[in-house]
């Protein structure tokens, strides 16, 4: 094989390599994408959970729940 085709096997070598490098960052963003979906709905129904603990302690009308001193 002579240099210049060595070069472009090389090049076409590298091409290949940046296009499957290129679907693997698109597919690794997208898992990320959802897994930040999630992330921002479950801190969403943490908020409403921690709402609706407090507005059940305030009717309960007892001392709010706290945890044991050795936690």
């Amino acid at each position: 094989m002579s240099e210049p085709d060595a070069l472009v096997s090389q090049v076409q070598d590298l091409e290949s390599r940046l296009a499957w490098q290129d679907e693997t960052i698109d597919q690794l963003n997208a898992i990320v994408r959802g897994h930040w979906d999630l992330i921002d709905r479950l801190e969403q129904r943490l908020i409403a959970l921690e709402d609706r603990l407090q507005e059940l302690e305030a009717a309960d009308g007892g001392p709010p729940l706290t945890p044991p001193p050795h936690y």
